[in-house]
């Protein structure tokens, strides 16, 4: 398993989810086994597959741990299904809890249900949305509250987890980020899915030293308001974080604008800032409300819509560009790719997507092949 997720080129991992299925009868292997046969020095998270993909170092390096399996798995967002027989399915269990987004199945001793087993496994770890931080830098904390479509769960320490997420269903987090001392430098922390390449990086940077008890009157920063500690004391008939606004004081007008009527969602989908009764997005969203995610949107080749010149990310769904089409702009119309110098298909198919859909009985990317149809000789005879 570690070479799997190590040797990446070799294997030829493409930039998505990545499963790997573990079949086994029998207990496995870990950090400290290999000095029975008297190699004690520990794995090199290196790859080392032979021309003919064996793994060449076995008398060299120990097992790797159990820890150390499961950082290089998370590290290259590898999913493993245990698929063990009943024996071993306790052990496996308890190894699972160890390794982030992995799952154990029975297999029959005939090994009959493998496939059904896969598909059980699979649609358990496409229900599940783990979302987790790199290492902290010392002096920095994080929680996550997940809202999974329900009452938000309590935050917790170290990830954000919502199980039995259904096909095209939003879930979010909130994530707090709080600081026990002052940083010497911008720190950057990552966060990501588990099983999802893509990842949000957040600077971080403490302001420990500010002139905060100084009074400025009417600065301009306030609009004419009071600098008062780092915060703007608005004078009559003005309201906002710079006294920027005017208008009513009451709290429900003044968010009433920020979120749709009747009701008690955070104002802009708590994605952005409610001024003055408008909300103001943050790079990458928009709407009346922050409500529209232009990286929500179904991706082709990696990118949202397949990039910008297939098509364009509008509030979760793909305008594809003339010559594309499908939910994520992924099918060329161009049928290039379904003619070779005649007709289309070979006259004995109809082009979808770029691809040939054969008629009963022809098969091959053209449609040019008959398996079934009588040949010369037949013919002929």
């Amino acid at each position: 398993m570690m070479q799997v997720a190590l040797c990446q080129e070799r294997i030829g991992w493409r930039p998505v989810t990545r499963l790997l299925v573990f079949a086994s009868d029998d207990a496995f292997h870990t950090a400290g086994d290999g000095r029975l046969a008297g190699i004690v020095l520990p794995s090199d998270s290196r790859c080392h597959l032979d021309a003919s993909g064996v793994y060449n170092r076995s008398h060299l390096y120990d097992y790797p741990s159990v820890g150390h399996l499961a950082q290089v798995l998370s590290a290259a967002n590898i999913q493993p299904i245990f698929a063990v027989t009943r024996p071993t399915v306790p052990l496996y269990k308890e190894l699972s809890r160890l390794i982030p987004k992995s799952v154990v199945g029975e297999l029959r001793d005939d090994s009959s249900n493998v496939v059904q087993l896969i598909t059980d496994a699979y649609n358990s770890l496409t229900s599940t949305v783990e979302l987790q931080h790199s290492p902290l830098p010392p002096g920095l904390s994080l929680s996550f509250q997940a809202h999974c479509g329900g009452p938000p769960e309590p935050p917790q320490p170290h990830r954000g987890l919502c199980s039995g997420v259904r096909v095209n269903q939003q879930v979010t987090f909130t994530v707090r980020v709080r600081a026990e001392a002052c940083l010497e430098a911008p720190q950057h922390v990552a966060l990501r899915v588990l099983g999802v390449p893509e990842q949000l990086q957040l600077g971080v940077r403490t302001l420990c030293r500010c002139p905060c008890a100084q009074r400025a009157p009417h600065a301009p920063l306030c609009h004419g308001g009071d600098l008062d500690c780092g915060v703007c004391r608005c004078p009559g008939g003005r309201r906002g974080r710079r006294c920027e606004c005017e208008g009513p004081e009451a709290e429900e007008e003044v968010w009433g604008g920020c979120r749709p009527p009747n009701s008690t969602a955070p104002p802009c989908s708590g994605r952005g800032h409610c001024v003055c009764g408008a909300c103001e997005c943050p790079p990458g969203l928009s709407g009346r409300f922050c409500e529209c995610d232009s990286g929500a949107c179904e991706r082709h080749e990696g990118l949202p819509c397949g990039g910008p010149q297939r098509g364009t990310c509008e509030c979760g769904r793909c305008r594809c560009r003339p010559g594309f089409a499908g939910s994520g702009c992924g099918c060329s119309l161009g049928g290039g790719g379904c003619r070779r110098g005649g007709r289309e298909c070979s006259g004995r198919g109809r082009c979808e997507c770029g691809r040939c859909r054969c008629q009963p009985g022809f098969v091959g990317p053209l449609c040019a092949r008959c398996p079934s149809c009588p040949g010369p000789c037949q013919r002929l005879r």
